[in-house]
């Protein structure tokens, strides 16, 4: 995991995963996009974690991780990632309210 650029921002950017402004709002639509993109995003992996955050989750689909991340608070944060608890694998930088996913 690397940090974070525009197009990860899940209310802006450029990202796919992103349900468009205009988009329909009822339950079957919005269950439709929600299932699509876990779908697209994998399993929850459970052998990668973050030291120093809670609002996170890390998927696994084939040998790719993707870590979603969303950050409440009014200033930028760095989220670490660990498989054995101890050794840094990777991190990312979330700015201030924003939900990100980075690989």
């Amino acid at each position: 995991m690397t940090e974070f650029d525009k197009n990860d921002y899940v209310n802006g950017g450029e990202n796919p995963n992103v349900m468009p402004a205009d988009a329909p709002t009822d339950e079957a639509f919005t269950s439709y996009w929600y299932i699509q993109n876990m779908l697209d995003k994998g399993t929850r992996a459970t052998d990668i974690h973050a030291t120093n955050w809670t609002a996170y989750q890390v998927f696994k689909k084939d040998d790719q991780y993707t870590a979603t991340i969303w950050n409440p608070e009014d200033r930028t944060i760095q989220v670490e990632f660990t498989k054995d608890g101890t050794n840094i694998i990777g991190s990312a930088y979330v700015p201030a309210r924003a939900t990100i996913s980075r690989a």
